[in-house]
């Protein structure tokens, strides 16, 4: 893509992936994706990166939003400097897609409880539509995938409670 460098991470120059991250910074880039964020080193780069101004995006293995922030934490991170950095958690969770093909509409009342059925009443929305199976999804029903977003964003309060030191329950308790 125009206006876009990727640089890949290899360990064999001998250098750190923070290391390698921290080359990329002398590029001044405007938006900097860290890549997955695994240690201290990386935490610590991505965090400054965000505190110089410079939009920075970086990926985490966690179950839920709130969990990124205690991960960051837990990699040594103060929270004072979460605050100061962070401006929102995105927890992706990828979802089974109906297949277009050959999805059916569904009434609750009449159709046994299938999965899709019972997220819905527990979204406490109207199930539309239920999977079938046919050649083109090789009879599951779904093919693909849809990501859906859980969203934390750090609003002022939240960046004050953080600075708090707060522990895990009240972290918990606070972000909902």
């Amino acid at each position: 893509m125009p206006g876009v460098t990727q640089i890949r991470y290899a360990s064999s120059t001998g250098k750190s992936f923070a290391e390698t991250l921290q080359q990329l910074l002398d590029r001044a880039p405007d938006v900097i994706h860290a890549g997955e964020i695994r240690d201290l080193a990386t935490a610590r780069i991505a965090i400054r990166t965000a505190l110089t101004g410079r939009k920075t995006l970086g990926t985490l293995h966690t179950s839920d939003a709130v969990s990124g922030l205690r991960r960051m934490r837990d990699m040594g991170l103060d929270w004072q400097r979460l605050a100061e950095s962070c401006h929102a958690v995105v927890s992706l969770h990828l979802v089974r897609r109906l297949c277009t093909d050959c999805k059916r509409r569904v009434d609750a009342s009449v159709n046994p409880p299938s999965r899709e059925i019972k997220l819905a009443q527990r979204l406490g929305v109207p199930p539309a539509f239920g999977a079938v199976g046919c050649k083109g999804c090789a009879g599951t029903g779904y093919k693909g995938q849809v990501p859906l977003a859980e969203v934390l964003e750090l609003t002022p309060p939240l960046k004050s409670f953080l600075a708090s030191e707060p522990s895990d329950a009240d972290l918990l308790k606070i972000a909902r």
